[in-house]
């Protein structure tokens, strides 16, 4: 899934079940990983793009039941991105900051 707003691209990429962050056969790389749970059922790998180019990346590995992208997806981080489907398009509907670091 690929989203668009204020000059950035930011793609979710579900990666596979077993995913290995410290192997170097995996398809995709990332810069940071987040690890919310002690076993994981969901993986999903985030990577901010401007003008084309990468600015930052992250794999989320989450236990508790999978997860799938699909456009009621959303994200959130140091700065909190709402983000909602909108006649079939994913939009932002509000933004705001937190001290959290996850």
């Amino acid at each position: 899934m690929r989203l668009e707003a204020d000059g950035l691209m930011i793609e979710i990429i579900p990666e596979v079940f077993r995913y290995d962050p410290t192997s170097a056969d995996n398809k995709h790389s990332y810069d940071r990983v987040y690890r919310f749970a002690d076993h994981q059922s969901s993986v999903h790998g985030v990577k901010v793009f401007a003008d084309g180019d990468l600015l930052a990346s992250a794999v989320l590995i989450a236990g508790g039941g999978a997860s799938g992208i699909h456009d009621h997806s959303a994200l959130a981080g140091p700065k909190i991105i709402y983000i909602a489907e909108e006649a079939g398009k994913p939009k932002i509907i509000a933004e705001t900051y937190t001290q959290l670091m996850w």
